[in-house]
C-alpha cells in the first residue's frame, strides 16, 4: 500500500470480479458494517411477495450505491445461496444521473423507460417485436421531441399523442404519468413474459442517484414510475434522499401542503423503507483503516487510544458519511506532504502534531467560518472561548454556517465537543489549563502546512503586556497589570485585543471598539475608554469607591494629538491604595459599564 494514499468518493463496483477478489471487496465495504444489512436486504429481496418496493435513504455520499452494489452481488448467487432451486434473480441497474445529463432530466421518465427497455433487451435477448408495444407508448413521448432513435429502438415519426396536444411545451407532467399508465399494461405482460421465459424467480430493478436530480425532477421521476411499480415479479430498490424528495414537494405543491402531504405521499410510494444506519457504522475501523491505507501515520499500526480519537474528532466534524470521511483523508495526506516539505531540517513530526493536523483538516472542511476566525486568532484563549455557545454566535459570518445546519443547537455540540477534544489532546500535562508551550505544535502545525502566516502565537494581550513591561523600567505599573490578568478585561468572553502598531492596541469588547492601552518609552501605560469620562463616573456605584477621587481616576484626553483610540484617561496609577480584590472588582464593573 505504499503508494495509495488517494480515496476517490466512487461506490463500490463488484463488476467482473472473481469470487476471492469480491470476498476482499465485501471485506472492505464491511469496515462500515454494512454486510450484514446488504445481506438482509437481498435476502428481503428474495423472499418477499411481489410486487414490492424498496427505499434505500440517506444523505448524498453515505453509501446508498455501494449498499446497492453488495445487495445486487448477493442476488446474483455469488454469495447468497438461498434462491428458489433452479431460478434466479433478473437485474436491471437504472443510473438517473446520466440521463438527467444534457437536460434529458426534462422527461425523465420517458429515459426511466427507456433504459428498462434497453436492459431488457440486452440481458434477456428479447426481440423488437416482444417490445412493440411497450415501444409504441412511450413514442408518444418521445415524438414531441423530434425523430429520435433510443439505443436501437426505431422511433416511427407518424405516431401521433393521440386526443393530446404534441408541443413539447404542453408536455408536462400529467401527459407522462398518462403515458406511464399506458405502459404499465404492456410492462406488465413484458415481465410475465420474461419471468416465465427464463425461469426467473422475479425481476428486481435497482433505481440509483436520485439525490443527484434536481429535486423536483426527482419528484417527477417518482410519481411518474409509481404506476407500474406495483407490477406482479417486480421489485423496485430505490436510492433515494428523502429530504430531496420533500423539496421537490415543497418546489412544486409549496411548502404548507408538502408538510401534510410529504410524508404520506413517500410512505404511498415505498413499502419498505430502510434508512442508511450511520449511527451504527463502525468509524472508528473504517477512519483508522483510511488512515493507515494513507499511510498518514506512517506505516506503524494506530494504537486504541488513537483510534478514539481520530473516531471522535470525526464524527463531531464532518460526520459519519463515508465520502466526507474520504475527503478529510485525501487533504490529510495533502497537507501532510506539505507539513514534511516545510518542515525545518531535523524535525521529527509525533503521534501528537498528527493528530493536531487531523483536527484542524476536519475543522476546516466542516466549518469553514470557524476554521477561518481560528487561524486569525491561533490562541490558546480561543481554543476556550469557542466552547461557549454565547461566543460561538459572535464569530464573523456564523450565520452562513448556521444557514447550512438543520439543527443549530446540535451543531454548537459538535463544536464544543470538538473544541474540548482538541484541548484534552494540547493540554498535555492535564491540569486543564493550556501553556503556550503546550499551544506551540498547533501553531507550527498552522505554520508548517502554510494554513496561517501569522507570525506568532502568542497572544495580543500577552503580546501587550511585554510592551508596556519593557517601557515600564522602573515597573511602577506591575500590580496593575497583574490585577489587570486576573480581570475580566484578560477574561471577559466578547473581548479581544488587536496589534494595531508598535504604539498602542486596540481593545475592542461585543465587536465594538470600546478603547486602547497606548504604551511608550516617556509613558509606558495609557488607558483610553471611548465612553465620556461623564458616563463612566456616573455609573460607578460609591461602595467601589473606597475613598478614591473618582473625578481623578478618569478624565478627558486633553491633548487630541495623542496616540491611540478614547476620549477618556484611565489613570491606572490612582487606584494602587486598592486592595487586589478591590482592585479586581473595580476593573470587572468597569468592563461592565464598557460592555453596556
Amino acid at each position: 500500500m505504499a503508494n495509495r494514499f488517494s480515496f476517490n468518493d466512487k461506490a463500490l463496483d463488484f463488476k467482473d470480479l472473481g469470487k476471492k477478489n469480491l470476498d476482499g471487496k465485501i471485506k472492505e465495504f464491511d469496515k462500515l458494517g454494512l454486510k450484514f444489512f446488504a445481506s438482509a436486504l437481498a435476502e428481503f429481496i428474495n423472499e418477499c411477495e411481489t410486487p414490492m418496493t424498496i427505499g434505500i435513504q440517506g444523505d448524498w455520499g453515505i453509501g446508498k450505491t455501494s449498499t446497492l452494489n453488495m445487495i445486487k452481488v448477493f442476488l446474483e448467487g455469488k454469495i447468497f445461496k438461498k434462491e428458489k432451486a433452479g431460478y434466479r434473480n433478473g437485474l436491471i441497474w437504472f443510473n438517473t444521473w446520466q440521463y438527467s445529463l444534457f437536460h434529458q432530466d426534462e422527461f425523465l421518465g420517458a429515459s426511466v423507460i427507456k433504459a428498462l427497455l434497453d436492459s431488457i433487451k440486452k440481458e434477456f435477448n428479447v426481440s423488437d417485436d416482444n417490445l412493440q408495444k411497450s415501444k409504441e407508448s412511450i413514442n408518444k413521448v418521445l415524438k414531441t421531441l423530434g425523430s429520435i432513435s433510443f439505443g436501437g429502438f426505431k422511433i416511427d415519426p407518424s405516431i401521433m399523442l393521440e386526443g393530446k396536444e404534441t408541443q413539447s411545451d404542453k408536455l408536462g407532467y400529467v401527459d407522462i404519468s398518462s403515458i406511464m399508465l399506458n405502459f404499465k399494461v404492456y410492462f406488465e405482460q413484458l415481465v410475465q413474459n420474461i419471468v416465465e421465459q427464463n425461469k426467473l424467480s422475479r425481476l428486481v430493478i435497482f433505481i440509483d442517484d436520485l439525490d443527484r436530480v434536481k429535486p423536483i425532477k426527482a419528484l417527477e421521476l417518482l410519481e411518474s414510475i409509481k404506476n407500474f411499480m406495483d407490477v406482479p415479479n417486480c421489485v423496485f430498490v430505490v436510492a433515494v434522499d428523502y429530504e430531496v424528495i420533500q423539496v421537490g414537494m415543497a418546489n412544486k405543491l409549496g411548502e404548507d401542503l408538502q408538510k401534510t402531504s410529504g410524508k404520506s405521499f413517500f410512505d404511498k410510494i415505498i413499502q419498505l423503507p430502510f434508512t442508511m444506519p450511520t449511527t451504527s457504522y463502525k468509524l472508528d475501523d473504517y477512519v483508522t483503516s483510511l488512515l493507515e491505507e494513507a499511510q498518514f501515520t506512517g506505516k506503524r499500526k494506530i494504537t486504541d487510544e488513537e483510534r478514539r480519537y481520530y473516531s471522535e474528532i470525526t464524527a463531531c466534524t464532518v460526520g459519519r458519511n463515508p465520502r466526507s470521511i474520504k475527503r478529510v483523508i485525501n487533504y490529510a495526506k495533502l497537507l501532510d506532504i506539505v507539513r514534511r516539505d516545510n518542515s525545518p531540517k531535523g524535525k521529527t513530526v509525533t503521534i501528537h502534531d498528527r493528530e493536531i493536523l487531523y483536527s484542524l483538516i476536519c475543522m476546516q472542511i466542516a466549518w469553514p467560518e470557524i476554521f477561518s476566525f481560528f487561524v486569525k486568532n491561533p490562541y490558546a484563549e480561543t481554543i476556550i472561548k469557542i466552547e461557549d455557545w454565547d461566543f460561538i454566535d459572535t464569530i464573523p459570518h456564523i450565520h452562513k454556517l448556521y444557514d447550512r445546519t438543520i439543527d443549530t443547537e446540535q451543531l454548537k455540540s459538535d463544536i464544543s465537543s470538538f473544541f474540548d477534544l482538541l484541548f484534552e489532546i494540547v493540554d498535555k500535562n492535564g491540569d486543564g489549563i493550556i501553556s503556550k508551550e503546550e499551544f506551540i505544535p498547533i501553531w507550527e502545525m498552522l505554520k508548517m502546512t502554510k494554513l496561517t502566516s501569522v507570525s506568532s502565537h502568542e497572544q495580543p494581550f500577552d503580546t501587550l503586556l511585554h510592551k508596556i513591561k519593557h517601557n515600564d523600567k522602573g515597573n511602577d505599573y506591575s500590580k496593575f497589570l497583574k490585577l489587570l490578568s486576573q480581570s475580566k478585561w484578560k477574561s471577559g468572553k466578547e473581548i479581544t485585543y488587536k496589534i494595531s502598531g508598535s504604539r498602542y492596541t486596540t481593545i475592542v469588547v461585543s465587536r465594538k471598539q470600546v478603547g486602547s492601552i497606548v504604551s511608550l518609552q516617556s509613558s509606558p501605560l495609557i488607558f483610553r475608554l471611548a465612553k465620556s469620562s461623564e458616563k463612566i463616573k456616573g455609573d460607578f456605584s460609591k461602595e467601589l469607591h473606597d475613598g478614591l477621587i473618582i473625578d481623578e481616576i478618569f478624565t478627558p484626553i486633553t491633548n487630541p494629538a495623542l496616540t491611540g483610540f478614547g476620549e477618556t484617561q484611565f489613570h491606572v496609577e490612582k487606584i494602587r491604595p486598592l486592595s487586589n480584590q478591590k482592585g479586581i472588582d473595580l476593573l470587572d464593573h468597569l468592563y461592565d459599564i464598557i460592555d453596556n
